[in-house]
């Protein structure tokens, strides 16, 4: 898998490299919930800035529906920032986004890392 992960101060950073897989991002949100303790998260960063290419799963919306539907019940709290510039991705999100009432956690999108790292500083 081509991503790392950190803990740092009640959030989750999941970097992806350039190749970012199809699953990837399931993946990695599996392994932060396995992990971490999703009561203590207040906000889940996932860095696509560097991805050239991604195709979104077919049933990329069930998988994030039944995920978070299932995680709400530790913590419905949580902010899901997204980073990223490609195309692929950054449509991917917005459809998370237009379903807020199915996903209950709070979608947001931006073009740089310190975009997402100040939103956190400034919703903590």
């Amino acid at each position: 898998m081509g991503f790392k992960i950190n803990f740092i101060d009640k959030k989750t950073v999941a970097t992806f490299s350039k190749d970012l897989k199809e699953g990837e991002i399931t993946a990695a949100f599996l392994e932060i919930v396995d992990t971490i303790n999703i009561k203590e998260i207040n906000h889940m960063i996932f860095d696509c800035s560097k991805a050239v290419d991604y195709t979104s799963p077919k049933d990329y919306m069930t998988r994030v529906k039944v995920v978070t539907q299932f995680s709400t019940a530790w913590n419905a709290d949580i902010n899901m920032l997204f980073v990223a510039t490609n195309t692929q991705v950054r449509q991917m999100v917005t459809g998370f986004m237009n379903h807020y009432d199915d996903l209950k956690w709070k979608y947001h999108l931006f073009e740089k890392i310190s975009e997402a790292h100040d939103f956190c500083d400034k919703n903590d």
